[in-house]
């Protein structure tokens, strides 16, 4: 296991540092006020706690590219948070620029490797604003044509989504008049 406490920041501080060579499936919860160096080339996935307003700060930067799988950034399944601000990319094939800015209704930021950042040196960085909402400020590059990395995929929102509205009732039930003879 690497040392924890492994890069020295510009402001005297720590960066912490991810275990290198973590297994399969590695999940990361988020720890506030240092930032985070994620080495799992596989990718990571990262859970924020709920948005509660605090002022709180989570930073993570890409310590290798990621490739063959994700690295993920999702607020908490027991919560409606949201995430605002944007994620700058640049296109390392033409020095192309793209910003990003999340959907009302987004709550993950994804890093592939590829075309949503997740390069060596990538940063993104989650600051607790408000109740339910995250404020992103993400930097970083692409091997090609970048692509939102923004995205709502957290099960709670999306379940009280696609559940049907309260069936509403047109007619009351009555009895049946019955046949005179």
């Amino acid at each position: 296991m690497a040392n924890e406490y492994s890069f020295l920041e510009p402001s005297g501080g720590f960066f912490k540092q991810a275990p290198v060579g973590q297994a399969g499936g590695a999940s990361l919860a988020a720890a506030p006020g240092s930032a985070t160096v994620l080495t799992r080339a596989t990718g990571t996935a990262v859970t924020l706690p709920p948005a509660t307003g605090s002022g709180a700060r989570y930073t993570y930067v890409c310590g290798v590219p990621v490739a063959g799988g994700t690295t993920t950034f999702k607020v908490s399944a027991l919560t409606n948070d949201v995430m605002m601000g944007s994620a700058t990319l640049m296109a390392n094939t033409g020095n192309t620029v793209s910003m990003w800015k999340p959907a009302t209704v987004d709550d993950t930021m994804t890093w592939n490797g590829t075309t949503q950042g997740g390069l060596k040196g990538d940063s993104v960085e989650f600051i607790d604003v408000a109740p339910q909402t995250w404020l992103v400020r993400a930097v970083g590059s692409t091997t090609t044509t970048a692509v939102t990395p923004f995205s709502n995929t957290v099960a709670l929102r999306a379940a009280e989504e696609d559940e049907p509205a309260p069936a509403s009732r047109e007619k009351e039930d009555k009895p049946k008049p019955q046949a005179r003879h």
